[in-house]
């Protein structure tokens, strides 16, 4: 055989063995993710069958109310472990030091800060009911919280993208199992039981992560400490992404407060559930995304934006018939899912729905910037989503309610997709169509991942 026709023949081995790789990778994710939303609705039916309304909007407030904590003294870490340890640029060691210390300094600000409150108002801020330690319960919840996005950071930073939706899925499933053990065997008891129950189960869960990738890596738990310079690296591309994200997840949780300012808990549990039904449509959009900013971010992954923009396509086409499906059958899922109590969330899930559905592309299009090192791009269009929410929560939620919010967050959501999309065709200029509806190719594409997956 001549060595031209050897190198043929090698490279083509090559390409067909890279498709193999990104094939098992799609099909995977889609897999564990699917997986996954089975889990979170189980659990969500469960919750809401075991608690009241009232109850499942004190939870609900809970997980905003941390998640926000969570997020704000962060510092932006998550996005910083998965672009540094995808380029790396900072040593592993550095990097595990860096998430403990900042895992650290998350709790202690939270003991702080909840004592403080506690002295000048006799309560605590974020978990306040019942007499079971909620300091305590609280900081473990905060530390999980914060562990477990720093350890999917991870994850996603080492290309381990399948095996963290496996340790997700697995920890769910045991979450169901339990919530049903409840259900169906013990009888109903106060909420803050089952609080501590989503907060063991988010614990059980940082566990499984921390072990898992520690095993599966090959990277012992060894630190070491980072210099100024590789503390500067690390939070010049962090911080902006912080700013970026405490704006946008204002953007996503500040019409409950308002919304519990003006209406109460009732109606923050009903707008809630059908917020968490309308994400469900983001599954796809979510999954790509973490798989295309770690590769864009390292750009011996993902340099050709075809397969991007294929992925962006098939994406948006598979959320938006979910979401054709989803109108049409929201009036007998919601009830049925969740209970008859419930009904009254039928009416703003489908006012979110124009918005989310639009916002699947945003998601997307954010992970593309962001692996770029293109974070200010990112920032201005969280900007414009909170901005545009709050004005619009304000002049909408007072009268009309859950339904004003629905609105609301429907029509900034669509703003700040607008915006990036304007800003993604200057870099890859083309007609819209390259990013919205799948084409023949794509089909074909998702055919070849298929055969190739199972092969």
């Amino acid at each position: 055989m001549r060595s031209d026709d050897q190198a043929g023949v090698i490279g083509n081995f090559s390409s067909k063995i890279k498709r193999m790789r990104f094939a098992d990778l799609l099909v995977g994710n889609v897999v564990f993710r699917s997986l996954n939303i089975a889990m979170n609705i189980l659990i969500t039916v469960l919750l809401t069958r075991l608690m009241s309304v009232e109850g499942y909007g004190i939870f609900s407030l809970l997980v905003a109310n941390a998640s926000i904590f969570n997020l704000v003294t962060c510092l932006g870490v998550e996005s910083g472990i998965t672009y540094h340890y995808s380029s790396k640029d900072i040593a592993r060691e550095k990097i595990f030091s860096i998430i403990y210390s900042v895992s650290f300094f998350q709790v202690v600000l939270l003991i702080i800060a909840e004592m403080l409150h506690h002295v000048f108002t006799g309560t605590y801020w974020l978990l306040d009911q019942g007499n079971h330690f909620p300091l305590l319960w609280a900081a473990i919840y905060v530390a999980a919280l914060g562990l477990i996005d720093k350890y999917s950071a991870l994850l996603n930073g080492a290309h381990l993208y399948t095996l963290c939706n496996k340790i997700i899925f697995f920890s769910n499933l045991a979450a169901v199992l339990l919530f049903g053990f409840f259900y169906f065997f013990r009888k109903p008891v106060f909420t803050f039981f089952y609080l501590e129950l989503v907060i063991a189960a988010a614990a059980f869960q940082a566990l499984l992560l921390i072990v898992s990738f520690h095993s599966s890596s090959g990277h012992l738990l060894s630190l070491s400490s980072p210099t100024r310079s590789d503390w500067r690296r690390f939070f010049s591309y962090s911080f902006v992404v912080f700013i970026t994200n405490v704006i946008q997840f204002f953007a996503y949780r500040i019409d409950y407060w308002i919304l519990n300012f003006y209406h109460g808990r009732e109606q923050v549990g009903l707008y809630s559930l059908a917020v968490k039904f309308g994400q469900l449509l983001w599954v796809l959009p979510i999954l790509f995304a973490s798989i295309i900013f770690p590769q864009v971010a390292d750009m011996s992954k993902m340099g050709d934006t075809r397969k991007l923009l294929s992925l962006v396509r098939i994406a948006n086409t598979a959320a938006l018939l979910a979401g054709l499906v989803a109108y049409a059958i929201a009036g007998f899922i919601i009830p049925l899912v969740a209970g008859e109590a419930f009904r009254p969330a039928i009416i703003p899930f489908h006012y979110l729905l124009p918005g989310i559905l639009l916002f699947s592309l945003n998601i997307m299009l954010a992970a593309f910037f962001a692996g770029k090192g293109r974070l200010r791009i990112n920032l201005i269009a969280s900007s414009i989503c909170f901005i545009s929410i709050v004005v619009l929560d304000l002049l909408l939620i007072p009268k009309y309610g859950n339904r004003g919010a629905a609105i609301a967050t429907s029509i900034s959501y669509s703003l700040s997709t607008l915006y990036l999309i304007l800003k993604f065709r200057v870099l890859t200029p083309g007609p819209l169509r390259n990013i919205f509806l799948a084409r023949k190719e794509d089909w074909k594409s998702v055919r070849n991942y298929l055969k190739t997956a199972f092969q």
